[in-house]
């Protein structure tokens, strides 16, 4: 009798609730994760291709189309190596629309002895696919430093949602890039330090080439001040949110006069914060000077 109830007992048993699909959010960190995982074991070509968008760009610091150099290489040989970076995301912010999203945290290049050779942080960009998926199209480093003080691996902050949105895409890019420009021309007249007001908020990110990122005012100034003034920077890309609520400009600065020589290149994180035009904030700046040529 114990028995056949204690075998009957299941089919009176409360069924388990459906486990939620996981959020945007959580999507983002586990592409970031799985791109990690996936490069660590079948190569940096195979990785890099896998996961970037057909126009994706990584910095270095001039812009490369990623997607279609790996390609190149892979079709010349398929073999790949496992690949010695390793990555992982520690904060990340997205669109209330689930479909534009940055992530940041550090990285790691060991060399052949397993030992790691160079570390630092790095900022990509995640759009969600046609198909579901998400792919990367902007990827870049956002300064090095010692692995004492990268970010720990887990958990992942998540910022807030923006809460400002815009009539349409459209008009979203206008003032987004309305704002870039803006700044644009602020940074040809005055210090970056001045020309950033306004612009910046208590969680902005600000990096540079071969330093740590900051994350707070009194951090963040000593970098903007060791920006190169007078340049001309211009605006050459742009990706904005469905929501119009959250995007991305990137674009070169150079010399201002008739030789224009390239000095660098950044890329920066927009999110609007309320209804006016002027609630568009940066949420993350990089910044990457070319080096001198011999």
């Amino acid at each position: 009798l114990f028995t056949g109830l204690a075998l009957a007992a299941p089919a009176f048993a409360k069924k388990a609730p459906p486990v939620p699909p996981p959020t945007p959010s959580e999507q983002v960190i586990a592409a970031e994760r799985a791109f990690d995982a996936f490069t660590a074991t079948h190569g940096y070509n195979k990785g890099f291709n896998a996961y970037s968008a057909t126009d994706a760009l990584s910095f270095d610091p001039a812009p490369e189309r990623i997607h279609d150099k790996t390609a190149v290489a892979l079709a010349s040989d398929p073999t790949d190596k496992p690949s010695p970076l390793a990555w992982w995301p520690s904060r990340i912010g997205i669109s209330s629309s689930g479909d534009l999203a940055y992530s940041f945290g550090g990285w790691t290049w060991s060399d052949g002895s397993g030992a790691v050779a160079e570390s630092g942080w790095f900022l990509t960009i995640w759009q969600k696919q046609a198909d579901g998926s998400w792919k990367w199209v902007i990827d870049n480093t956002a300064g090095k430093g010692p692995v004492s003080a990268l970010p720990a691996m887990s958990p992942t902050y998540t910022d807030f949602i923006p809460h400002g949105t815009s009539d349409s895409p459209g008009t979203a890019a206008g003032e987004m890039t309305a704002a870039d420009a803006s700044l644009n021309k602020a940074l040809n007249l005055q210090a970056a330090a001045t020309a950033y007001n306004g612009f910046l908020v208590p969680p902005s990110i600000v990096g540079q080439d071969d330093i740590a990122p900051a994350q707070t005012l009194e951090t963040r100034l000593p970098i903007l001040d060791s920006r190169p003034q007078g340049l001309a920077w211009v605006a050459q890309g742009q990706g904005v949110s469905k929501a119009g609520d959250f995007g991305y400009t990137w674009g070169q600065a150079a010399s201002d006069n008739h030789d224009a020589v390239v000095q660098g290149y950044y890329i920066r994180v927009w999110r609007k914060d309320g209804p006016n035009v002027s609630d568009w904030h940066i949420i993350a700046d990089i910044y990457h000077p070319l080096k001198p040529t011999a």
